[in-house]
């Protein structure tokens, strides 16, 4: 603590100064006194406890303050992450009324393409890469007597005539494995 004498007015007083904190890094108080000796040592002591207090109070208004603004910031990136995934959100519901509008077109036009397919005479399917039969015409189903769901896939097989399965799916899975033309021939057995 550091001690002076000044005249203030019409008296002289003591002025000391105590630091806050450990080496005063939050600031200073100071205490006056126009008694003589001042300060004396217990009240140096009531001053050192003064100065404590004063820095414990000093240090939580500080982390209050920090909290706070730590509390705000969180605050704003909480509610700018929320308009983000609000605005991710939007664009996911216009994605998905797109995707749905899309697929209602894709189906409209599947619909349409098995009416025109069904109209032709004769007997037509399609297969996905992998060999899957994925679709049979009206006249096909009828001509083999069996509904779409028990010719999909390779159920459609069970139409062959038996000395006719083995070389006909030979050829079927060579040209699938391959994708170089193939050309054969095979009986299928008619519904009646």
């Amino acid at each position: 603590p550091a001690t002076g004498r000044f005249w203030i007015g019409d008296g002289e007083f003591a002025i000391t100064k105590v630091g806050l904190g450990l080496q005063g890094e939050l600031g200073v108080l100071v205490a006056g006194s126009r008694r003589h000796p001042f300060p004396e040592p217990n009240q140096m002591l009531l001053l050192s406890v003064a100065a404590n207090q004063a820095a414990i109070a000093l240090q939580g208004a500080f982390r209050r303050d920090e909290q706070a603004q730590a509390a705000g910031e969180l605050d704003e990136r909480v509610s700018q992450r929320i308009r983000e995934l609000v605005a991710a959100n939007e664009e996911l519901k216009r994605e998905n009324a797109q995707r749905r509008r899309v697929e209602e077109v894709l189906r409209e036009s599947e619909i349409n393409l098995r009416k025109i397919i069904n109209t032709l005479p004769t007997t037509a399917w399609s297969t996905r890469p992998d060999g899957y039969c994925d679709f049979l015409s009206d006249r096909w189903l009828e001509y083999a007597g069996l509904t779409a769901e028990q010719a999909e896939g390779w159920g459609w097989a069970s139409c062959i005539h038996p000395d006719d399965i083995e070389p006909l799916t030979k050829y079927w899975k060579s040209f699938l494995e391959t994708g170089v033309s193939v050309d054969t021939e095979a009986r299928i057995r008619r519904s009646d």
